[in-house]
């Protein structure tokens, strides 16, 4: 077992998290005292929602290598309880 895999997802996950989260924060602009507007000039609806299944993708992916490590975590405790 190779616990680096997992977390190499979750650097993959993180990125890929960070990507769609600034595609996103493009798409608006600030219009005063912590108020967004769409920002007109650069808003695609069709790239606003790839950006939010991305975000989405990677949340999810991220959660489901962090499952993965817990396994191989439980599998390696539940290995040395056995031998002793």
């Amino acid at each position: 077992m190779n616990l680096a895999i997992p977390a190499i997802g979750m650097q993959a996950a993180s990125s890929d998290f960070e990507k769609a989260a600034n595609g996103i924060s493009k798409a608006f602009t600030g219009a005063g005292s912590n108020l967004l507007s769409v920002r007109s000039d650069t808003a695609d609806s069709a790239d606003l929602s790839t950006s939010v299944v991305s975000l989405l993708e990677a949340k999810n992916n991220f959660a489901a290598n962090v499952k993965t490590a817990q396994v191989e975590n439980e599998i390696i405790q539940s290995t040395f309880s056995i031998i002793g």
